[in-house]
């Protein structure tokens, strides 16, 4: 376990200069740093306020406008300001010589109790940022993640900073973007990398028969359970800022420049871009980004991430998350759809007459087809649960309370998705060997939690290994019967038409079903798919690359004749984050994976680990192989037999997955969360096609690999024995 930190070498370095070098910096030095870093940051706020007032942020729907709208800040405004006070007071040392831009990462360790206007900032940052909750007799996930480790309660919680793999490596070392390259020109543009490398490279590379596209859908679904960083807004209203408008004055803008003429963009020559908002670590150092949701696997995206919101999604009966019916026909009681949206035309997806849906994640649950689909059924999964869980106790003569009945099923879910995450989507993505290394399989015998971890994300993932997912999104998303299993190409909806767009799902006599698409993902490879339960033809290869509804048409109105392209963007997201380059990390983890030093300084260094198409083609656009970003270099790796990225993302991934595993104190597979015999239960039904059959309205069947294309291995939903409720109904000590 402990393993999973080596990396951090560097840092345990830093730390050693903070305490040799740090110390000669004098009390009233660092006095007069804060001083300066509160002036910055009431500039600041003036510089934001005056845009507001001047009309500089977005209006109407539109594709950046729903970019950021999925990315809002959630946290108080005030961890902001005390991020940009620190970060501001660290600038003005190293302006002032009191530290090189290269070593501000060792003043995380530098004490600030000599210093009287220091301490006293520190202090109000801590006493913003450290709720006072108490702990005691917490034994499930609380709504936004405190109390899991017992001794640091916020480890993992909402709103908390992201760490780091590596000392980031912003422009001026402290935070802004890296724009540099490696032999002192400017990086290459990101429109340019994507259109010119990426573009040309993915289509031609990953051609996998393997698996389908609920592996990318399900992996979207698990990304927004654990991630969420968000970006910067301005004014009271927490309005979008125009960074692309020629008069604009927002602080916190780092468009991305298009080259003109652009094939898409033509000469529009911006895109739209806010940076991620600062993230409070009450210490000197260099800027970090901040998670908004827990880093837990607990299906918050369902549940919601306050108490406050988790009520509004409940009924106050059974136990039951609140729905509504179709609009046309009498389903039996339990409701089958999320609640409508509450500001029908005001959340920029709604269209008239047919609100969008709300949930425990209200800004992104509309995202795409892909995620709605996945948010519902794990909604009707819950109230499965739930009723059966009352039915139980009322055979028995008991009357359980709402609440009881509520987190009995929530703890079974979350049970179940950790156990699938685990079980079959993870092993689909790093590979046998990585899973095995890292212990990351879901085994019969029960594990043991980890108090000495750390769940917290890691930048190196959030912001650039775990977008790995986005090079998997087909150009269409398939409907096909769920119950008759014919393809309904008719009703197919294409990907640049997915965004934040809800086609007539509440009319459950039409075609548009999230059962249907669930379905056509399941069957879906690349531009092709398979036939039918009882076909046994080969499956069609998947075709990675970033489709033209990833790569120009992003969110993309239906006014609008393009929209963003993901790629920029999150090759842009790295740079904002200061993500070291990719050879960095590939040193590190290529080194590990093969059990021999490996240094990259030219890029035939790299040839070897390199797909030939990214060997031939990113010479042309990257100067040098110590300028490529994370996330391209990372792609173009050659990967395992059995899984979809290569040995740096996968140990990125692997190593953040271990840590929401053995820090997790609550994980389904520790000792004394459940009781062994609940465990072997939870084992048995903790399957997807379990998920798909109970909250499916009348499947028929279902593939047993949610992610891979086999034709003969599926189940009648008819034939599955039931979880045994009364399991959980009779132990309720963990509720």
């Amino acid at each position: 376990m402990r393993g999973f930190q080596d990396s951090s070498g560097a840092l345990c370095l830093l730390v050693v200069l903070a305490r040799e070098v740090f110390t000669q910096i004098s009390p009233t030095r660092i006095d007069s740093a804060f001083s300066a870093g509160q002036e910055s940051v009431e500039e600041y706020r003036a510089k934001n306020d005056a845009a507001f007032r001047s009309g500089y942020y977005l209006k109407g729907p539109s594709a950046p406008a729903q970019h950021q709208h999925t990315t809002a800040g959630r946290a108080p405004s005030s961890f902001g300001d005390h991020a940009r006070l620190f970060c501001a007071a660290t600038l003005d040392l190293v302006n002032k010589k009191s530290v090189s831009r290269d070593a501000t990462s060792g003043l995380r360790n530098l004490t600030l109790e000599s210093n009287t206007r220091a301490k006293a900032a520190q202090d109000a940052c801590i006493n913003a940022v450290r709720e006072n909750s108490s702990c005691r007799n917490v034994n499930r996930y609380t709504f936004d993640g405190s109390c899991n480790n017992l001794g640091n309660p916020i480890l993992g919680r909402t709103n908390t900073c992201h760490k780091r793999l590596l000392p980031p490596s912003y422009e001026d070392g402290v935070e802004e973007p890296r724009r540099r390259s490696f032999s002192g020109g400017v990086l290459p543009n990101e429109r340019v990398i994507s259109l010119r490398a990426l573009d040309y490279i993915l289509p031609r590379v990953r051609d996998d028969p393997q698996y389908n596209h609920n592996r990318m859908s399900f992996g979207q679904f698990i990304a927004h359970d654990i991630t969420l960083t968000h970006t910067t807004t301005i004014g009271t209203s927490n309005a979008l800022p125009d960074c692309c408008s020629p008069s604009t004055r927002v602080e916190q803008c780092f468009p991305v420049t298009i080259p003109s003429p652009d094939r898409v963009y033509g000469n529009r020559g911006c895109m739209n871009f806010v940076r991620s908002e600062p993230c409070p670590t009450c210490q000197l150092g260099p800027r970090e980004q901040m998670n908004s949701v827990t880093s837990f696997v607990d299906l918050s995206l369902i549940y919601g991430l306050t108490s406050q919101g988790n009520f509004n999604l409940r009924t106050g009966s059974g136990g039951l998350l609140r729905g509504q019916a179709p609009y046309d026909t009498a389903r039996p009681y339990l409701p089958l759809f999320m609640p409508p949206t509450t500001q029908t035309l005001g959340d920029g997806c709604s269209q008239p007459g047919r609100p969008c849906f709300t949930g425990g994640d209200p800004l992104r649950v509309n995202q795409q087809i892909g995620i709605s689909a996945w948010s519902t059924l794990w909604f009707r999964y819950h109230n499965y649960l739930a009723d059966r869980i009352n039915r139980h106790a009322r055979s028995r003569g008991e009357r359980w309370s709402d609440e009881r009945i509520f987190q009995t099923a929530r703890r079974i879910a979350q049970g179940h998705m950790q156990i699938q995450v685990y079980r079959e989507w993870l092993p689909t993505v790093v590979g046998s060997n990585i899973l095995s290394v890292y212990k990351l399989g879901i085994q019969r015998t029960q594990t043991d939690y980890d108090s000495d971890g750390d769940p917290s994300l890691w930048s190196e993932f959030a912001g650039g290994a775990f977008r790995f997912g986005h090079s998997l999104i087909q150009n269409v998303f398939k409907n096909r019967n769920y119950q008759t299993d014919v393809d309904q190409p008719e009703f197919d909806v294409p990907t640049r038409d997915a965004f934040s767009t809800i086609p007539n799902y509440y009319d459950f006599n039409s075609e548009f079903k999230f059962e249907n698409f669930i379905a056509g993902m399941q069957r879906q490879g690349g531009d092709e798919t398979v036939t039918s339960f009882f076909d046994a033809s080969q499956p069609k290869q998947i075709s990675f690359s970033f489709a033209p509804g990833v790569a120009n048409d992003v969110y993309r109105n239906a006014t609008e004749s393009y929209g963003m392209d993901l790629a920029a963007l999150n090759i842009h997201r790295g740079r904002d984050h200061g993500l070291q380059p990719y050879y960095k990390y590939a040193e590190l983890y290529l080194s590990r994976a093969h059990g021999r030093n490996i240094r990259i300084q030219k890029f035939s260094d790299i040839r070897p680990f390199w797909r030939s198409e990214c060997y031939d083609e990113l010479p042309k656009v990257y100067r040098d192989i110590q300028d490529v970003d994370l996330y391209v270099g990372g792609l173009c790796e050659v990967s395992p037999i059995s899984g979809s990225v290569g040995p740096t993302m996968g140990t990125i991934i692997a190593m953040q997955f271990q840590q929401l595993r053995y820090a997790d104190r609550l994980f389904v597979s520790h000792r004394n969360v459940f009781t062994p015999t609940q465990y072997a239960e939870l084992l048995r039904t903790g399957w997807l096609y379990w998920v798909v059959c109970a909250s499916a309205v009348n499947q028929p069947a279902v593939y047993r690999n949610a992610f891979r294309h086999d034709l003969w291995d599926f189940e009648y939903c008819s034939d599955l024995r039931e979880i045994d409720v009364s399991l959980f109904t009779d132990v309720a000590s963990y509720v």
